[in-house]
């Protein structure tokens, strides 16, 4: 098991809103990104913010059974909970406004074989499971986002202030094979916007959670690249060894350089190898 992450500045931006952790404690590993909301001030503070108490809560929730003991939904309102309010104590002390802790949150950890995924926002799974044998697999990528407004419900807003502002809203979860081909499509309207996006899967070769950045790509004649082959790319890793994600999203860089490929979003993803 290995888990890595990286994050990169978009080029039509002057600071990174995007950000990304892992790490691993006893036999959990983890992985954590995070979009801070373009208009609201210092949202690149609160992404950082919640990427760090949310690292601190998978180990205190690790330790203390709830991931073992708990059905998912318990585990998401917990972590949300704790997480908001522990982030907003932590930005009073930098002196930065509520609003800071405008940003997107996806999690995800593996205890064993066992990979969970929790998402606040929009973004990207990738997910590759063993089927129907060790031998053949599939690879699956969800795409969370918030047309027509796309405004994404950030685990720190309240349903009440967000529905008033966003009415039209919808929450679309498209899940879609590596060719591109639709797998589902749900939309959610409503008070359903603000439930998380929950995974929890015994049989998963990799896992990577990206921000919506990765939608952002483009080719030399400025044509968006589709996100499944893009999916594609930072997903090629070479070996599972070390900083796996590192090596993949530098060679990316290098590669998009030469070919006049950009991306005008910060991008941030983090890896679980199983």
């Amino acid at each position: 098991m290995n888990s890595d992450s990286y994050f990169e500045i978009g080029c039509a931006h002057n600071v990174c809103q995007d950000y990304a952790l892992n790490g691993s404690y006893e036999d959990m590993i983890y992985g954590i990104v995070s979009d801070g909301c373009s208009s609201a001030p210092f949202s690149e503070i609160g992404a950082q913010v919640l990427c760090h108490v949310a690292k601190h809560y998978l180990v205190t929730f690790y330790r203390s059974g709830l991931f073992i003991n708990s059905d998912k939904n318990t585990i998401a309102n917990t972590l949300r909970s704790c997480i908001i309010q522990r982030a907003d104590d932590i930005r009073k002390l930098y002196n930065v406004p509520q609003k800071s802790l405008q940003a997107t949150l996806l999690i995800t950890f593996a205890i064993k074989n066992r990979v969970f995924v929790f998402a606040w926002g929009d973004g990207v799974i990738i997910k590759r499971t063993k089927f129907p044998s060790p031998i053949a697999h599939c690879t699956e990528i969800i795409q969370i986002d918030y047309p027509p407004s796309n405004a994404p419900v950030y685990p720190v807003l309240d349903s009440v202030g967000y529905l008033a502002e966003h009415p039209d809203t919808r929450k679309k979860i498209i899940s879609c094979s590596s060719d591109g081909k639709i797998l589902s499509d749900y939309d959610f309207t409503g008070n359903t916007l603000f439930s998380p996006f929950i995974l929890i899967d015994d049989n998963i070769t990799y896992i990577t959670i990206c921000t919506d950045g990765l939608l952002s790509y483009k080719n030399k004649d400025k044509d968006p690249i589709a996100h499944y082959k893009m999916a594609a790319e930072v997903t090629d890793y070479a070996s599972s060894t070390g900083v796996f994600v590192e090596r993949c999203m530098r060679f990316l860089k290098r590669k998009n350089l030469k070919n006049g490929t950009t991306h005008y979003d910060d991008v941030a993803c983090a890896s679980l190898i199983l």
